[in-house]
């Protein structure tokens, strides 16, 4: 006579297997968000300011902003961060 198996070891190495496949496409996942960070950092377009900004946070930035004064006068600067601080172009 042959004897029934018991199946729940089986299930639980099924759920641990499907488990472990889930955390690791979480962690692959979350690694390639961390790593594939947009070189545009800001963009911003607003009636009368615009600013965009690219480059790598707290290492180095270049960008321009252009702003409209009181009197109707567009003004534009270019500008860079980095480590020998900010400078204007």
């Amino acid at each position: 006579m042959r004897r029934a198996l018991d199946r729940r070891p089986l299930r639980r190495c099924a759920l641990g297997h499907a488990l472990r496949s889930v955390i690791l496409l979480a962690v692959v996942l979350f690694l390639g968000v961390v790593t594939a960070r947009p070189s545009e950092i800001l963009d911003v377009d607003i009636p009368n300011l615009s600013h965009e900004q690219h480059g790598v946070p707290g290492k180095a930035v270049h960008g321009e902003y252009e702003a409209l004064d009181a009197f109707g006068n567009w003004y534009e600067v270019k500008y860079i961060a980095d480590e020998k601080g900010f400078r204007t172009l």
